[in-house]
């Protein structure tokens, strides 16, 4: 149970990193041209960001069901590849990534991994890596990637092609807000069926984080 929340807590992460930083109609295709310009504004804003702290809300909606399930949170990042993703509402789940470690509280117990010995753990702690430079929008091993523009926000629609994400969903949709270049709304869509909405907000961006939000 334990390693499914995890490998969804990473996914989640992952969704957040490859921007380390909106959700709208998609617009029109960018142009190459276009497409050079959003992955130099996405990294720009990755080199100037030391530490982040947003809250967010999750709904989910699972494909047999028609209910929302709607979770609340606060997720914290800090350089060098320090996360950690935690749920408050409804429940308390703790997910941490920090020093090639993933350490995982369910309110009850807390697990260990170490992220190099565990193929999933390492793809996507490499693919988290690449996000929080911008070099992940330039990777074509693991996401095809296409880009559309509207008048304020741009959407990336990714199609994974890494066989391990493949297992866990088909598409990835992030949107950005033009005037900050950071992520606010993130779509997955499972092979399920099932789909997530995180919707993200923005608090603190270079503010002080204590390391030890980093351990448990």
């Amino acid at each position: 149970k334990n390693l499914m929340k995890a490998k969804q807590i990473i996914l989640i992460s992952v969704l957040v990193f490859l921007s380390t930083f909106s959700f709208s109609q998609d617009g029109t295709k960018a142009t190459k041209a276009e497409i050079d310009e959003i992955q130099l504004n996405i990294k720009k804003v990755a080199e100037k960001t030391n530490s982040l702290k947003c809250s967010f809300v999750q709904e989910k909606t699972l494909s047999i069901l028609s209910e929302v399930f709607t979770s609340k949170g606060t997720m914290y990042y800090k350089k060098e590849n320090n996360l950690r993703w935690q749920y408050e509402d409804p429940y308390k789940y703790i997910f941490i990534l920090s020093a090639g470690k993933v350490i995982i509280n369910d309110g009850n117990k807390t697990s260990k991994f170490n992220s190099a010995g565990n193929k999933l753990f390492t793809e996507i702690s490499e693919i988290m890596i690449g996000s929080v430079d911008g070099s992940i929008l330039k990777n074509s091993t693991k996401f095809m990637a296409f880009y559309y523009i509207s008048s304020d926000k741009v959407t990336i629609k990714l199609i994974p092609k890494d066989r391990a994400l493949q297992e866990m969903m088909n598409m990835i949709t992030l949107k950005f807000d033009k005037s900050d270049w950071l992520v606010h709304s993130i779509e997955i869509k499972e092979n399920s069926g099932d789909k997530s909405v995180i919707n993200l907000k923005i608090i603190d961006v270079n503010g002080t984080i204590s390391d030890d939000l980093f351990s448990i």
